[in-house]
């Protein structure tokens, strides 16, 4: 139970990490213009 758990929060930390390098640099591209 305990490795399931871990690979879980290991599985939800990697794919916010994730997101985060893909949204990071999208979203300045996308309101600069507009700014």
């Amino acid at each position: 139970m305990a490795v399931t758990g871990f690979f879980f929060l290991f599985v939800v930390y990697s794919g916010r990490i994730l997101v985060f390098l893909i949204f990071f640099p999208v979203v300045p591209s996308i309101t600069v213009p507009y700014l």
